[in-house]
């Protein structure tokens, strides 16, 4: 039996670092947050470990998704979802469509056990596809939460900065972000919407780059115009649905 006090623990976030000749390689860091080990403090049994549809703290990397037992708990992942995002989403994707994806945007390197595999829920938001945007790049920030709280009404976004260009990724002109979304009441679990698409020069063509600027990262130009392909949302961040592998 476990003991009753609870104690201090360290959560070791695994970061994929790709390296040449590798298959792939994990810096381990440190974020020093208290967990209960096993136990709640006067003894008894975790509650998440018999509720698995208690609220989660934070999102989930699909990295630390192993590490993750109150989501590998769920009997049945294949649940419908609820709330205010539920009117906007298409069917969920199988296990087959989302280990796809992990390959694509991961070239293999990230491999998921079929206990970790099934419990994720991805769920494709219909009225984000197709959708553009064209605003300066540091503006992208507070756009894109806009834009999201317009297509999709009844919804609240968290904000990160109204200036900033998260999931914009300069040195191949695509969009590749994961944003805090609206949690499934059904669930309880911490959800967060995924994007992906390309950038473009307004008038829709390709934006031409010094291939000097290119290898330090890339550099926008003063205005561009972002499209979303993919949005998905789900209870595991990493998955990056249509997005190909990239480094």
């Amino acid at each position: 039996m476990p003991r009753a006090e609870s104690r201090q623990a360290r959560i070791w976030v695994r970061d994929l670092i790709l390296e040449p000749g590798k298959r792939r390689t994990f810096h381990r860091v440190p974020v020093n947050q208290p967990i209960a080990a096993g136990v709640p403090p006067g003894g008894g049994v975790v509650p998440w470990l018999k509720q698995p549809r208690a609220r989660y703290r934070q999102r989930v990397d699909v990295l630390e998704l192993e590490r993750a037992p109150a989501m590998l708990a769920i009997e049945d992942p294949r649940i419908a979802p609820g709330g205010p995002m539920a009117r906007y989403l298409g069917e969920q994707l199988t296990e087959a469509e989302v280990a796809g994806a992990l390959d694509d945007s991961s070239q293999g390197l990230i491999q998921l056990t079929p206990l970790a595999l099934r419990s994720i829920r991805s769920f494709p938001v219909v009225p984000l596809r197709g959708v553009q945007l064209t605003c300066r790049p540091d503006d992208f920030n507070s756009r894109i939460r806009q834009t999201l709280q317009m297509r999709l009404p009844g919804t609240t976004w968290p904000g990160h900065g109204d200036r900033g260009t998260r999931g914009l990724v300069g040195k191949h002109m695509l969009l590749d972000g994961s944003y805090q979304a609206p949690s499934d009441p059904v669930t309880g679990q911490d959800m967060v919407i995924e994007l992906g698409g390309r950038i473009s020069a307004p008038d829709g063509s390709p934006i031409r780059q010094d291939p000097r600027t290119r290898a330090l990262g890339g550099r926008f130009p003063e205005l561009i115009t972002v499209t979303v392909e993919q949005a998905h949302w789900a209870n595991v961040a990493g998955i990056a649905v249509g997005v190909r592998f990239y480094i």
